[in-house]
């Protein structure tokens, strides 16, 4: 069965009044107000997992270097999901890919993102390491348009709107919005899970290359609770954690963060 989803938001964001202001990128500040409609198939079965989603979105961009800019975008992404056990051990592989292109401002532009993760473990305990490399259509000076869809990374995303369609956000709690901004994107994160709180460690970079790679150390929990529709309670997703960043512009400093997303 094909599902489909129609999205209207409007969305701010900024962070150059902020902890973040010495290093947020000019267009990591954001009025985004716009409509979107979204397509999707998917298939669950014990052993795998298949899912695909396409859509286009239309609306309008305000940020310092744009006033009132269109932007419409279109965007297609697949995952897949393999599972399966050796003795007592509980291997998980995910992969995914999204492709995203459009117009800001007039401008011409495109973005890949591939991800995975690799899940061992127990019911009690467990190992996950997650990969995630992107690449956007370069700006040259003056187009304000494919600059506003350079990566920009740190803080949490919007719970009121899919991030598809701002893909170029990419959400770390642990540091401020603008901590790493570029055309390119790489992340690592590794993790062990089934404690009270999950120890991670990662590594990211952003820029025109990838080799200014920072280290934020942390420990968070993820409880998703059921909804109760007897008691009109939603269904309620809830994080919390810490982070310490070891490297410049967030050089040696601790950052707590917490988040609720509810769906009725």
């Amino acid at each position: 069965i094909i599902g489909l989803e129609g999205t209207v938001w409007h969305a701010e964001q900024h962070p150059s009044e902020g902890e973040a202001a010495p290093f947020t990128p000019p267009a990591a500040d954001l009025r985004y107000t716009g409509a979107g409609v979204m397509a999707g198939y998917a298939r669950e079965r014990g052993l795998f997992g298949i899912g695909l989603r396409g859509g286009s979105s239309y609306g309008e961009v305000d940020t310092p270097l744009l006033d009132g800019a269109t932007r419409a975008t279109a965007l297609a992404e697949a995952r897949v999901r393999l599972t399966f056990s050796v003795s007592r051990l509980t291997i998980g592989m995910h992969g995914s890919g999204a492709y995203a292109a459009g117009r800001t401002s007039g401008e011409g532009w495109s973005r890949a993102i591939t991800s995975g993760v690799l899940t061992l473990g127990t019911q009690r305990r467990w190992l996950r390491g997650d990969v995630v490399r992107g690449n956007v259509t370069r700006a040259e000076a003056g187009e304000a348009g494919r600059a506003f869809e350079y990566f920009v990374v740190g803080g949490s995303g919007s719970p009121y709107m899919d991030p598809a369609w701002l893909s170029q956000r990419v959400s770390l709690p642990p540091v401020p919005t603008g901590y790493a901004s570029g055309r390119r994107l790489g992340l690592y994160r590794a993790a062990i899970g089934g404690g009270v709180l999950e120890p991670y460690f990662l590594w990211v970079a952003a820029g025109d290359t990838l080799g200014d790679w920072k280290r934020i150390l942390g420990a968070e929990r993820e409880l998703a609770l059921p909804s109760l529709g007897f008691a009109r309670l939603p269904g309620m997703r809830v994080r919390f954690g810490v982070g310490y960043s070891f490297d410049e512009p967030f050089k040696y400093r601790t950052r707590g963060y917490a988040s609720v997303t509810y769906r009725p």
